[in-house]
């Protein structure tokens, strides 16, 4: 980057001019920028559960019809492109921290998850070195919000991309440094939660779903903890928390009446798992919002029309 300081003023602020027009036009597209909104981590990927059993699986893409699909690998192969070219035309070194935490989400999204981490780990290296520069100098009182959110969330979005690798230990430091920075985010307790019970400890994975209910309720943490107590089997406090979820109108019904049936037939509960896949059944067949996991959603139908049909078997 030593010709940048070599150029003009002039070319200077036409380079600047770019860079911010590049910006204006690849934020929509990616949504992971200071400015964008769009949570990739939510919408395309996600540490989620086997149908079979009660324990979380790798995190994996949703098919979306052919079309579908080479229309969104187009849009995340041209914002690849656009925040290469910002990569190239920013001034320092440290200034590239959030386009190589940007592209690295789009690698993500891609379910390019070596090349998501290489990104994302040079992204986080970059922008804490800013920070530790920032604090150096006098009169700093601090970077605002979004500074903060684009770097923490990629320090969960590299987490969720080493869980996928099969890297449990990094991903569980991962969603530790993002507790301990931001102590309100749920998606970071559910996350750790699912790391702790890949790796064997269902008592701490309880933990941390309970104090992510604590700080930040939400029906997935109660659904992944109903989960994990079925896993223990204290199968009474694990239909607890899937009421929790099937009371109201949770993206997360579908799954948790699913597993709150399986929960029923461990205790001999026949006619209420049988009502429970029936509800299962109901609630896709008649068009009731499912839940977002569009790959299990089928594979729900079938084992849960199964399932009726074993269970009215005389």
């Amino acid at each position: 980057m030593v010709f940048l300081a070599l150029t003009s003023p002039l070319k200077l602020d036409r380079r600047r001019r770019i860079l911010a027009l590049l910006l204006l036009v690849a934020v929509p597209a990616v949504g992971v920028t200071a400015c964008g909104r769009r949570d990739i981590a939510k919408h395309r990927v996600e540490i989620k559960r086997t149908l079979d059993d009660f324990a979380p699986s790798p995190p994996e893409l949703s098919p979306r019809g052919e079309e579908r699909e080479k229309r969104d690998r187009d849009r995340i192969d041209n914002a690849i492109r656009m925040t290469t070219k910002m990569l190239h035309l920013s001034l320092t070194e440290q200034d590239q921290w959030s386009a190589y935490i940007q592209r690295g989400g789009l690698y993500f999204e891609r379910g390019d998850y070596e090349g998501a981490v290489a990104d994302l780990e040079k992204g986080i290296e970059l922008g804490e070195e800013k920070k530790r520069s920032a604090k150096q100098k006098p009169g700093f009182v601090g970077y605002g919000y979004d500074f903060d959110r684009v770097l923490l969330d990629g320090y969960k979005r590299l987490g969720t991309s080493y869980y996928a690798l099969g890297d449990q230990a990094k991903a569980k430091k991962m969603y530790t440094h993002v507790i301990e920075n931001r102590p309100k985010d749920g998606e970071a307790y559910d996350y750790l939660g699912l790391v702790l019970e890949s790796l064997g400890d269902h008592k701490s994975a309880i933990s941390s779903y309970s104090t992510g209910i604590e700080k930040a309720a939400h029906e997935k943490l109660y659904y992944d903890r109903g989960c994990a107590y079925a896993n223990t089997g204290d199968l009474g406090n694990a239909l607890k928390d899937f009421a929790k979820v099937t009371e109201g109108r949770s993206p997360f019904a579908i799954k948790a009446h699913f597993h709150e049936a399986r929960v029923f037939e461990k205790l001999g509960m026949k006619s209420e798992a049988l009502a429970a896949y029936k509800k299962v059944v109901g609630m896709i067949t008649l068009g009731v919002p499912a839940d977002r996991f569009a790959l299990a959603r089928p594979a729900i139908l079938t084992q849960a029309l199964d399932k009726i049909q074993e269970l009215e078997r005389p």
